[in-house]
């Protein structure tokens, strides 16, 4: 069996929490069957991460939908992760991992799934919602909560929205270690009630925005003011590197989920590269190293070949 996840930016300025994009960045992982007992994960462009298994993300994902569906894996396999997306970069790696998980423990229980359903087995492992909608569903999407505040855990649904063809998301990913501990903390747990209009009304913009390819839109709906302000002060140069975004000719540029990532989005392929290069030497100024990457929105979301 050969799974296929893709990467995505989450929160999107005003869409914290609730808003992604997939993108053209596959996790692609492979299930072998092995002699000698036991579920083994390979890793091979990553062979010192030495991950317990019982804490890897596609393993959970696979076992409990064994588990709920009563579904018989074989007892010895192999799981080969033969591409994975930048780990710790706020792109949605571990999401992935755990949609693909949920995928291929579909496939074994010989049954199919809703987007709702899989979203929700998803959020109850630990996997973010929002970068969850649209790993598994592809495209634009967001994760729209549909229970009340006090369930656990809580349900949610998948929404698809339009999105134009023509945007390009070029990424500054920062090699520098942030704990995701560490960019929850920095988001103060209240804020002024009149925020919520502003965000609220920026939200409706966007989705706009994105959906028509309109630049000017995008430019004034990405703002955020609930963890983006928060949140730059999470890499040396963060701040810069948003602001060079811009100045290089971004339609908007935003903190990619919980960071370090920075996602700048352009319909112009002219100046992707000259965006990409605006952050990475923002960052360089302040010693962090980035790895660059242009691509576009992948349609396709989850799906075991």
């Amino acid at each position: 069996m050969r799974i296929q996840a893709p990467a995505s930016a989450a929160h999107l300025g005003p869409g914290y929490a609730v808003l992604s994009v997939a993108l053209r960045v596959p996790l692609e992982v492979r299930v072998l069957e092995r002699a000698e007992p036991g579920h083994v994960v390979e890793r091979p462009s990553h062979p010192e991460s030495g991950l317990d298994p019982r804490h890897d993300p596609f393993l959970r994902g696979l076992h409990l939908v064994a588990e709920r569906s009563k579904a018989k894996v074989p007892a010895a396999l192999t799981i080969r992760i033969e591409h994975e997306p930048p780990s710790g970069a706020g792109v949605g790696s571990s999401t992935a991992l755990y949609a693909a998980g949920i995928v291929a423990g579909m496939r074994f229980a010989r049954r199919t799934t809703s987007l709702d359903e899989a979203l929700n087995l998803l959020v109850e492992l630990g996997g973010d919602p929002a970068h969850g909608a649209s790993a598994l569903a592809g495209g634009l999407a967001s994760a729209c909560l549909v229970s009340p505040p006090s369930t656990r855990p809580q349900q949610y649904r998948v929404l698809r929205h339009p999105l134009h063809a023509g945007w390009r998301f070029v990424l500054a990913l920062p090699v520098y270690a942030v704990g995701l501990a560490d960019t929850r903390r920095l988001i103060p747990a209240t804020l002024p009630h009149s925020v919520t209009q502003r965000t609220t009304s920026r939200l409706l913009g966007l989705l706009r925005a994105l959906a028509d390819g309109d630049e000017a839109l995008l430019r004034t709906s990405m703002l955020d003011e609930v963890h983006v302000p928060f949140r730059r002060r999470l890499v040396p140069g963060m701040d810069e590197a948003i602001h060079a975004a811009h100045a290089a000719g971004a339609a908007g540029a935003t903190i990619s989920g919980h960071g370090p990532g920075i996602v700048a989005l352009t319909r112009r392929a002219e100046v992707s590269e000259a965006i990409g290069k605006a952050m990475a030497q923002a960052f360089a100024t302040h010693g962090v190293t980035t790895n660059l990457l242009t691509t576009q929105a992948s349609e396709a979301g989850t799906v075991a070949i």
